[in-house]
């Protein structure tokens, strides 16, 4: 088989110090892409300079792109129109890619040559914070719902922060993220969004599990909160294009609650106390959501 040639776009704002992070655990895999493409969104701290820098220290060509652009679509965007190759890997310049992530992905395109996207899975880098267990379950747990064995079922749960898309195949279908939508929450969900085009369009995606990465979850009661009802509108506003009430991660899950939790408390050993303290946050997240449910979408300003 052809060898893989690969595009990694990373989008960052004023993040230099968390985008050299992930650039280096991108340049120390066991493999290696074909090319990375940052997309600098008129960062105002050093991102461009340390950008230039790693580009320097090593062989694979990293290119750095400006866009004062507002709104994720437009960046991410900007991002499949700068890679040079048909297979585009996203990853968050917060986020930390394992050793192998690299090697995983290109091992899924030669599995699913054909697909239109392979969502790789995500564990937080703070792995003791109860705020960061607390987000990647809620993440997780959503996910879960869309998926069958590695197939995903309903392309809503796609995640950018952690996925290879087919280009050849968004450009065939006149598929890309939806700058409308920049209004809401400066685009929020648009992977969701891009999901459903995919779905609508009759692509399919897959998962692969090793293909992993940390992500730098919040770490206090407030940011937690903040991004909480930040995602819970960005996704409401996606009733005005899509029936969002029609997606798997809206149905309940037969897992109990407490053996979610029992098992991300073993995961990460957590005392009896932490594992409360873990239960409560899951439930404040889920009781916020609620409300905002009650207030409805026209009590809140996107």
């Amino acid at each position: 088989m052809n060898k893989v040639k690969l595009s990694v776009v990373v989008v960052t704002k004023d993040r230099a110090q968390s985008l050299v992070h992930c650039l280096s655990s991108i340049l120390s895999n066991s493999d290696l892409p074909t090319e990375i493409v940052v997309i600098d969104n008129d960062s105002t701290d050093e991102t461009s300079e340390i950008v230039r820098l790693i580009s320097g220290q090593t062989d694979i060509r990293v290119k750095c792109f400006f866009s004062k652009k507002e709104g994720y679509p437009a960046v991410y965007n900007y991002g499949l129109k700068k890679a040079q190759y048909d297979w585009v890997a996203f990853i968050d310049d917060d986020c930390i890619a394992s050793k192998d992530w690299i090697r995983e992905i290109k091992r899924s395109i030669k599995t699913y040559p054909n697909t239109s996207a392979v969502m790789g899975w995500c564990s937080t880098y703070f792995s003791q914070n109860l705020y960061s267990l607390a987000t990647l379950i809620l993440n997780n747990q959503w996910k879960k719902l869309g998926i069958t064995s590695n197939r995903v079922e309903d392309l809503s749960i796609l995640d950018s922060k952690n996925i290879v898309y087919n280009k050849k195949f968004l450009q065939e279908k006149n598929i890309s993220f939806d700058e409308s939508r920049v209004r809401y929450e400066r685009g929020a969900a648009q992977d969701i969004d891009l999901g459903l085009q995919i779905q609508q369009a009759g692509g399919d995606a897959f998962v692969n599990h090793k293909m992993m990465i940390w992500h730098k979850d919040p770490t206090s009661w407030w940011v937690f909160i903040k991004k909480n009802i930040s995602s819970w509108k960005a996704v409401k506003s996606l009733d005005l294009k899509w029936d969002m009430s029609k997606q798997q991660r809206y149905r309940s899950s037969s897992e109990s609650f407490k053996r979610i939790i029992d098992k991300y408390g073993n995961d990460f050993d957590l005392s009896p106390m932490r594992r409360l303290g873990l239960a409560l946050i899951v439930k404040q997240a889920g009781l916020v959501r609620k409300l905002l449910s009650v207030m409805g979408a026209g009590d809140l300003k996107f």
